[in-house]
C-alpha cells in the first residue's frame, strides 16, 4: 500500500491546531449574574427615586391647592359676612334717618305750640308767673334746641369718586372703624366696589392707626355703610398710613391698656369712650397732641374743649397709638349758628358716636 502523499502529510504538520477557549469559570459566572442584579436593582432604584420624587411633587401640589381653596373659603366666607353686615347697617341707618326727620318734625310742632298764646291773659297775671313755672317754660324751649342739627353728616352718591379712600361702619359696635379704596362707582345701581384695607402689624385688637395694607375687593350694595372720606399718606404701592391729624376730632379708648393685645378678652363691648380734638398732627417720635371735648349743656352732639380726668390736653405717644378707636366726622362752628354758641366749638356725626351719648344731661343755659 502507496504511503500517502508526503507533501500533505507535510501540510498536515505544518497547520497548527487551535487553542481550544477554555470555559468561564462557575465563580466568574455568579460574579456576572451579581453585577447585572446589582445593574438591575440601582435601575429600580433609580425609578423608585424618581417616582417618589414625582409623588411628593404632587402631595405638594394638592396640599398648595387645599390651602388656597381653603383661604378662598375664608374670604367667601368674610365676604358674605361683611355683606349681611352692611345689608344691616343698611337697614338700620334707614330707621335712623326717618327717627331723626320725625325728631325734627316733632321739635318744628313744639316750636310751633311754645309759642304765644292767642288768648288773652291779664298783664298783670303774666308778670306774676313764679321763678319755678319761668324755668319751665325756658326748659320746654330750650329742649327744642336738643335735637337741632347745624350741618348735614348725609352722604350721596355724587359723593362718592374712583380712588378715594373711606371709612366705614363695622361690624363691631357699628362704628367707623374700617377702611376701604373706591375702585369702582356705579351710580346707577347705588353700588360701590371697595378693595378692602388691612392693619399691616397682626395685633389681635382692630387698629385705626398705623399702617395698612390692600386686601380683597369687594362690592357695597349701599353708600349708606360709608362715614367719611380720608386723606391717608400713601407709602409705597402696596400699603398707606393713616393717622391722627391737627382739626380732626376722635374716639378714644377710655379703658384702654397695652394688655390688650395680650388679653382680647379685656377688649369686649360695650366700649366707653372719650372724645378728643387734634391739636398736633402725629409724630413718629412724640406722638399727637390732644385736647379732651366735653359736650355742651342741652345739646346732643355739640362739644367744646373740657377739662376731662382732671387735665385737658396731653400727648399719646407712638406706643399708645392703639387707644384711639376711630375719627369722628365734625364741623367747627362758627357762632353764627345760635345764639350762645360760640364759634370753635364743635358738632359731632351723631352716626359717629354711641346712642347712649347723644341724651343731653342737662339743658344750655
Amino acid at each position: 500500500m502507496e504511503p500517502e502523499n508526503p507533501q500533505l502529510f507535510t501540510l498536515r504538520s505544518e497547520t497548527p491546531e487551535k487553542e481550544s477557549v477554555p470555559a468561564q469559570t462557575e465563580d466568574q459566572s455568579r460574579e456576572r449574574v451579581s453585577d447585572l442584579e446589582q445593574i438591575q436593582k440601582e435601575d429600580s432604584s433609580e425609578e423608585i427615586c424618581t417616582e417618589s420624587e414625582r409623588m411628593r411633587k404632587e402631595t405638594e401640589l394638592i396640599e398648595t391647592s387645599l390651602k388656597q381653596l381653603e383661604a378662598r373659603e375664608n374670604e367667601l366666607r368674610e365676604v358674605e359676612a361683611k355683606r349681611k353686615f352692611f345689608d344691616l347697617k343698611e337697614k338700620e341707618l334707614e330707621e335712623k334717618e326717618k327717627e331723626l326727620e320725625l325728631k325734627q318734625r316733632q321739635v318744628q310742632e313744639r316750636s310751633i305750640q311754645d309759642g304765644p298764646s292767642v288768648d288773652a291773659e291779664p298783664l298783670t297775671q303774666q308778670r306774676n308767673h313764679n321763678d319755678e313755672d319761668k324755668e319751665k317754660d325756658s326748659a320746654s324751649v330750650l329742649s327744642a334746641s336738643v335735637q337741632i342739627k347745624f350741618n348735614d353728616f348725609r352722604k350721596t352718591m355724587s359723593s362718592f369718586m374712583a380712588g378715594q379712600v373711606w371709612a366705614l361702619y363695622d361690624g363691631i359696635d357699628s362704628m367707623p372703624r374700617c377702611y376701604g379704596r373706591i375702585k369702582k362707582v356705579n351710580k346707577c345701581q347705588s353700588r360701590l366696589q371697595v378693595t378692602w384695607l388691612e392693619p399691616k402689624a397682626e395685633e389681635s385688637v382692630l387698629a385705626a392707626c398705623g399702617r395698612f395694607k390692600w386686601e380683597n375687593t369687594d362690592t357695597i350694595q349701599s353708600h349708606l355703610a360709608f362715614s367719611h372720606e380720608i386723606h391717608p399718606i400713601i407709602r409705597g404701592k402696596h400699603f398707606i398710613a393713616v393717622n391722627p391729624s391737627k382739626g380732626e376730632t376722635w374716639a378714644l379708648f377710655r379703658d384702654w391698656s397695652k394688655s390688650w393685645n395680650n388679653d382680647p378678652e379685656q377688649h369686649k363691648t360695650p366700649y366707653r369712650y372719650d372724645f378728643v380734638e387734634v391739636l398736633v398732627s402725629f409724630d413718629d417720635s412724640l406722638g399727637v397732641g390732644v385736647a379732651y371735648l366735653g359736650k355742651v349743656q342741652g345739646f346732643a352732639s355739640v362739644y367744646k374743649q373740657a377739662v376731662q380726668h382732671g387735665v385737658i390736653s396731653f400727648m399719646i405717644t407712638p406706643e399708645e397709638m392703639q387707644r384711639f378707636s376711630h375719627r369722628v366726622p365734625s364741623f367747627r362752628l362758627n357762632g353764627d349758628e345760635k345764639e350762645g354758641i360760640p364759634a370753635g366749638f364743635f358738632e359731632l356725626d351723631p352716626a359717629a358716636i354711641p346712642s347712649c351719648t347723644l341724651e343731653p344731661d342737662h339743658f344750655y343755659p
